[in-house]
């Protein structure tokens, strides 16, 4: 890891002095200047290259990591080397660190020996698998001396093709290697079977088996998985030996976990989802619904029942019976809940008498108060005037129309009093 890193620094830094520095040995050889246009055009085309190869080489990356079954033993530390260089070079790439002929000469042959690394692991984990041991041998020698050449910072464009060349080779002389048989050694691929088989017996022997099977029965299983580890340890087994013994603990493991009820096998994570559901909601009853309206009893129950069905959910033993059971429990505390509060009449809301608030004025707001009463009290009293002179207006009309009126009669009567003096 260490030596990978100092490489890779040392790379960086060669590459980088040979960007700034003229090449002088390119300059010679050139006969006729570039145009611009020409010298951009050139200088594309390694970029674009060298580019399309690191997306390639990390996406065989990615397909290492998820193959089927994993990948074990030095495959693993070549992988994590080859992630290493793959993105090293890369950021190289991506920053245009470096002219066109560093990217031919440096960058592009190196790149494609490490995708011939990347194509040789994978075929050793796939199509080699079930070889004998002498092909793993020899793919373990080839990828171990590519890697080491690949991180050679003084290797050259004609030694990092050499490698590659000799690696691809190594793979076409592993191809050649027989296929396994049952008499054949045991490789770490059948190694991989059964220690596989025996994590798998160990995990349900402790978790499910040790407190609920029958101890005769609980001591076979701890007998065969004796037997399993021996076979493991005995470097002159066969395959076939190996692979027996992984079907056969497998099997027996099988049969003993299908033989407890359903009810009583541990619950997994997606069993215990819905709890875990139910849980919140109850959380969210309590804090948004319930607070303020219910009674403090109420809310204290279903506290109470969520801390029951916590303690199920973070129990790494609990049963699949306890977790449903807890699940039913908090369901119907939560319906209780709601029922107690829909039971409940709501009291009518009572309105506070509130004083006017006084509002204090400024003394210019004062005297602006002052003006406009003056203002009121003087149109108060000018309309006061005028209501008085038209009330005096309409008396004198009045006393007008009935002088008239009364002058007709005073002559009548003069009239009447001269007819009867005569």
């Amino acid at each position: 890891m260490k030596k990978t890193k100092v490489l890779a620094s040392a790379l960086s830094i060669t590459l980088l002095t040979n960007a700034i520095l003229p090449a002088t040995k390119l300059v010679d050889n050139i006969n006729t200047p570039l145009s611009s246009v020409a010298y951009a055009a050139e200088e594309k085309t390694p970029q674009k290259e060298a580019e399309e190869k690191i997306n390639y080489l990390q996406e065989i990356i990615s397909s290492l990591e998820n193959i089927s079954g994993g990948l074990a033993g030095n495959q693993l530390s070549w992988l994590k080397e080859l992630k290493h260089a793959a993105e090293f070079l890369g950021k190289i790439v991506n920053k245009g660190i470096g002219s066109a002929a560093e990217l031919r000469n440096k960058i592009i042959p190196r790149v494609d020996l490490l995708i011939n690394v990347a194509e040789t692991i994978t075929a050793d984990a796939t199509e080699l698998a079930d070889s004998e041991q002498q092909a793993h041998v020899i793919i373990g020698f080839s990828v171990t001396r590519a890697l080491l050449k690949a991180t050679d910072l003084f290797e050259g464009a004609e030694g990092l093709n050499k490698a590659s060349e000799n690696l691809s080779a190594s793979l076409d002389k592993a191809r050649e290697v027989p296929k396994l048989t049952d008499d054949s050694k045991r490789t770490h691929y059948t190694l991989e079977k059964l220690d596989r088989a025996i994590a798998k017996a160990k995990e349900i022997r402790n978790k499910e088996l040790k407190n609920k099977l029958d101890p005769s029965k609980l001591a076979d299983i701890d007998l065969l998985i004796r037997q399993a580890q021996d076979v493991r340890r005995d470097g002159r087994a066969t395959v076939g030996e190996v692979n027996a013994m992984a079907a056969e603990l497998n099997e027996k493991i099988d049969e003993a976990y299908k033989a407890i009820p359903e009810g009583e096998r541990t619950a997994n994570k997606a069993q215990k989802r819905d709890l875990e559901k139910d849980i919140q909601a109850a959380k969210n009853l309590r804090d948004f619904t319930l607070k303020g309206k219910a009674d403090s009893s109420v809310i204290k129950q279903l506290n109470r029942e969520i801390a029951d069905a916590n303690r199920v959910l973070k129990n790494n033993n609990a049963t699949i019976s306890q977790v449903e059971s807890a699940d039913e429990m908090i369901v119907e505390a939560m319906n209780k809940a709601l029922a107690s509060v829909k039971e409940e009449k709501p009291a009518e809301p009572v309105e506070e008498e509130t004083a006017p608030e006084v509002e204090e004025n400024t003394p210019a707001e004062e005297e602006a108060t002052e003006d406009e009463s003056e203002e009121e009290t003087e149109t108060e009293e000018a309309s006061e005037v005028e209501e008085t002179s038209e009330e005096e207006a309409e008396t004198e009309e009045t006393d007008e129309k009935s002088n008239e009126e009364e002058a007709p009669v005073e002559e009548e009567t003069t009239e009447e009093s001269e007819v009867i003096e005569g």
